[in-house]
């Protein structure tokens, strides 16, 4: 991910496995940016990706209390949600729900800010075992004007997260390449990625 002179990348990483052990869950504007799902299938025995979506709001773009996916189709078991987040005010994180009575997703770790807007950040969550099907939603709160993020993944056939890493790297001049931390899996297992950043939205980027 190329980011301009002094931007921030920030990458966290959460694989996603087959196991005994599960994690248990411990008016809206429409979405501007949305995602798509896929429907092939894993090979058996295997995890594999699954409905996928993001929504984003812009700084002073909203004036409701919560963002929103719109409906994406997950398998009805056995999948586990991933679901990362990044606003502009930190104090306003909270864990994300859905449509299906889940629960509050739990969190992975811990928010972690950006060095040089200390008061943004992102946070990293994920449900394992939790019902889903044809419309799920995802939604967390969020003060009116901030400027947020939600991104979520099905990991389909998973049981538990395996690991999970971040790390941020504050880019020097010339910017240098961002590689992520390592995880670690104990099975077949499925990767998933979320890239952050604080450059500004006209300045160009790319992940590899």
């Amino acid at each position: 991910m190329t980011m301009r002179v002094d931007a921030v990348c920030l990458c966290a990483l959460a694989v996603a496995g087959c196991s005994s052990s599960a994690v248990g869950p411990d008016a809206v504007m429409p979405p501007a940016i949305d995602g798509a799902s896929t429907d092939t299938p894993p090979p058996t025995g295997a995890t594999g990706l699954g409905a996928h979506t993001l929504v984003y709001y812009g700084l002073h773009t909203n004036d409701v209390a919560s963002i929103m996916t719109s409906a994406i189709a997950t398998k009805p078991t056995g999948s586990v949600m991933i679901v990362s987040v990044g606003r502009g005010q930190i104090s306003a994180f909270a864990r994300p729900t859905d449509n299906k009575s889940n629960g509050p997703y739990p969190q992975l770790g811990e928010t972690h800010n950006y060095t040089h807007y200390a008061d943004s950040g992102t946070a990293l969550y994920a449900l394992a075992g939790a019902t889903g099907g044809a419309d799920l939603k995802i939604s967390a709160s969020t003060s009116p004007s901030d400027e947020v993020t939600l991104a979520a993944v099905e990991v389909t056939a998973a049981t538990k997260i395996v690991d999970y890493q971040w790390n941020e790297v504050v880019q020097p001049d010339p910017p240098i390449a961002v590689t992520s931390n390592r995880v670690t899996t104990t099975g077949p297992a499925t990767l998933i990625a979320f890239w952050w950043g604080d450059a500004a939205a006209e300045q160009d980027r790319r992940a590899e």
